[in-house]
């Protein structure tokens, strides 16, 4: 299977399109529950960024990282684990990123960002982060997780920023 259907139009990522094809293809919806860290260890060279987060069902339905690949944690300077998404994401584009993730959730849909960050505006340097995130709903109805990946390239700040919603494909 390549890519979900449609994501393809928005990003030729081959490390997006190596984690969709591992996730689509070697789970359906209902064994995506039962996913741990050795699943993904078989997936050559993408550990460094690949995350788990769990979706915290208290009043707030919060973003904790269970898990956080190296890279992930390089690029925000902490290590990402057992720390909560919105309390340390406070970039302009805040609700952009987050509501992406929310919106997953909501709708049991994968979701696609593409954003254009500074990382140091004194040198110019700039990257492109890509992120592909799937819903895991354990109990079949709602979700729990969200697994993912993010990709990080030099890049501009020419271009759109996209965030998109893909149907699952059915199990």
């Amino acid at each position: 299977m390549s890519f979900i259907l449609g994501i393809e139009k928005v990003s030729d990522n081959p490390d997006l399109q190596t984690f969709s094809e591992f996730v689509t293809g070697n789970f359906d919806r209902k064994a995506m529950g039962a996913l741990d860290m050795s699943d993904f260890m078989v997936i050559s060279g993408l550990m460094n960024r690949i995350f788990i987060i769990d979706v915290v069902p208290d009043g707030d339905r919060r973003l904790l990282f269970r898990y956080s690949g190296t890279t992930l944690d390089e690029q925000y300077g902490k290590n990402l684990m057992g720390r909560y998404f919105e309390d340390f994401f406070l970039g302009s584009n805040r609700e952009m990123v987050i509501g992406n993730l929310y919106d997953a959730i909501d709708t049991g849909k994968a979701a696609y960002l593409r954003q254009h960050l500074y990382i140091d505006a004194k040198k110019e340097k700039y990257r492109l982060a890509e992120r592909l995130a799937f819903p895991v709903a354990k109990n079949g109805n709602e979700v729990e997780q969200l697994i993912g990946i993010v990709t990080f390239s030099p890049g501009s700040t020419d271009g759109a920023d996209v965030c998109e919603l893909f149907e699952l494909p059915s199990s």
